[in-house]
């Protein structure tokens, strides 16, 4: 593949990426609950994560340990966090974990990750700076939160009931309002994807024409 073809593939994945981001763009606002096997998983809100964070659930990626292997435990929390009726009463979560005691926690434990992790990645990527300090990682939930309350006048529990993805659809509106069009960043997630591919494409591909002109 020479470079021509590679730009008449990019060109093509580039335009498919934009419309998944625009149909993202819009699913954001839709309040629905996925299935998943027997279960049912309602959207990840600000809370819902900071309940994973605290369980050190392996499926958040951002705060587990590298190769971490769920356990059977982590599947439970994960579904009961997840679930539509969940609520942060221990003898809820016990009893909703010793009736779902003898599910196939394995096969759970791959559909999470398939798809579910996927899509969490995608919507704490634009939430969250992975190249920032410490303390900004740490402390983007209330910077977050700070943000919603001081520009739209929510109260807290509203900003932990949004949905991540929607809470941060506000903020880069928010941001483009404050800092003007012409200067905001947007995020777009599949789009971004497939510059990053065809860049590192392009190079590998002038590596190897330079090494074969030498």
């Amino acid at each position: 593949m020479n470079a021509a073809d590679l730009h008449k593939r990019f060109k093509a994945d580039l335009a498919e990426a934009r419309r998944k981001d625009c149909e993202d763009s819009g699913r954001v606002f839709l309040t629905v609950n996925v299935p998943l096997g027997r279960f049912w998983l309602a959207p990840l809100t600000l809370e819902r994560y900071l309940f994973l964070e605290q369980v050190q659930s392996p499926f958040l990626g951002f705060c587990a340990e590298e190769n971490v292997i769920p356990t059977k435990e982590d599947v439970l929390h994960f579904l009961w966090i997840m679930h539509p009726k969940f609520r942060p009463v221990h003898s809820a979560g016990r009893r909703f974990a010793l009736f779902h005691y003898f599910i196939n926690w394995k096969k759970y434990a791959g559909l999470i990750y398939e798809a579910i992790a996927a899509e969490m990645e995608k919507e704490l990527a634009a939430a969250k700076d992975n190249d920032s300090s410490e303390s900004m990682k740490s402390g983007w939930v209330a910077q977050l939160i700070d943000g919603a309350a001081s520009q739209y006048g929510w109260s807290e529990r509203e900003i932990l009931d949004l949905p991540i993805s929607r809470a941060q659809a506000y903020m880069d509106a928010m941001a483009k309002r404050l800092m003007g069009e012409k200067d905001a960043i947007t995020f777009e997630f599949h789009a971004d994807k497939v510059r990053h591919e065809y860049i590192k494409s392009l190079t590998a591909l002038n590596k190897q024409e330079e090494n074969a002109d030498g």
